[in-house]
């Protein structure tokens, strides 16, 4: 449905840039700056707390990325876009438990902090169709790779009352976090850049993006009572493979 609604836009720069004088002839400037936006992007993120289950936390947001980039010639730029977003999060849960009028309140809670970081960054080559000094609007395909950084911090702290037993956990929770969420990613892209002149360009481009990552869960728990001793010992693997096509538009700065 969004390569349905790109291609007409596509069509029409490109006939507008194929009717173009080709005595334009724009000097060559090597660097530039860009910002893209993107109305609605899908992020997909998998948490896991206290081995209890995995989440998938899904948010639509509209994002923002930078890019700069070098020109080895009217045809071919290096571009290197960079990403970042954070996040911080507290819950608190409380609860009062009295079994019978005459017995003592059991009062139950905890704080759950939250705090995430993520850094996106990816390394394109962009090869347009037409010579960029000849003309105002060209098409263009890129090819990409690049690495997203997800960084977590988890802790859940207990403020109910104490009991008899006592509770040991070893996990590495936050880290499994992290590497699940800090993929390899492929990129392709599709679009048309405009210039309004030599220094300015405005672009429309359909993004797709593979991503994968892996990780292992382990999880040690020791719970002790008054009179007796549990262990729990647990391991998981998980792959994941993500797929997402986004349409951005952005502006470039040439200098």
């Amino acid at each position: 449905m969004k390569i349905r609604l790109l291609l007409p836009i596509i069509i029409i720069f490109v006939e507008m840039g194929v009717c173009q004088d080709m005595e334009i002839n724009r000097p060559l400037k090597k660097f530039s700056f860009g910002i893209n936006y993107s109305p609605l992007t899908i992020k997909y993120y998998q948490s896991l707390s206290e081995f209890i289950s995995m989440q998938y936390i899904t948010s639509g947001d509209a994002s923002l990325k930078s890019a700069i980039g070098y020109s080895f010639s009217p045809y071919l730029t290096l571009l290197i876009s960079f990403q970042y977003a954070s996040d911080y999060s507290k819950i608190n849960y409380q609860q009062e438990t009295q079994y019978g009028s005459d017995s003592d309140v059991d009062y139950s809670g905890y704080d759950y902090l939250r705090e995430t970081e993520v850094t996106q960054i990816t390394g394109n080559v962009q090869y347009n169709l037409f010579n960029r000094g000849n003309h105002k609007a060209i098409p263009f395909f890129g090819v990409g790779i690049g690495k997203q950084f997800y960084n977590q911090k988890y802790e859940k702290i207990d403020t109910g009352d104490e009991d008899d037993r006592r509770t040991t956990i070893e996990d590495n929770l936050d880290n499994f976090n992290s590497k699940i969420n800090s993929p390899v990613i492929g990129e392709i892209q599709f679009g048309v850049e405009y210039f309004i002149n030599e220094s300015i360009s405005l672009k429309l481009a359909s993004n797709y993006q593979y991503a994968t990552s892996q990780a292992t869960a382990d999880y040690k728990e020791t719970r002790y009572y008054t009179n007796d001793t549990y262990h729990k010992h647990s391991k998981m693997k998980n792959k994941l493979i993500k797929i997402s096509n986004r349409l951005s538009y952005g502006i470039n700065i040439y200098f």
